[in-house]
């Protein structure tokens, strides 16, 4: 059973969440004891509903993607996810 769950929201229109798949996708092959989700938000209505649940729970507004929610951590953007994911993930492993 994973200790926390990685939430990654994309849009399959959006040039900055197609640059940060593959990041994503190696850190869920590298935490294996993560659980990762990848969800499209444009196409997925469900999936949109879960990210607006997940930014309202957590006060933030739910603004763009790409976004990661992990734990009570909000991530955006590509050039955000990058720098502060692997850390967080490593801290929540602690």
């Amino acid at each position: 059973m994973p200790k926390f769950i990685v939430y990654f929201f994309y849009n399959d229109n959006c040039p900055h969440c197609h640059k940060i798949i593959p990041f994503i996708k190696s850190l869920k092959r590298k935490y294996t004891s993560v659980e990762f989700k990848i969800l499209e938000v444009h196409y997925n209505k469900n999936n949109m509903k879960l990210f607006n649940l997940l930014n309202k729970k957590l006060g933030k507004p739910a603004t763009m993607v790409p976004e990661v929610i992990v734990g009570t951590h909000v991530i955006i953007g590509s050039d955000e996810i990058p720098i502060k994911l692997e850390n967080i993930i490593k801290g929540l492993m602690k």
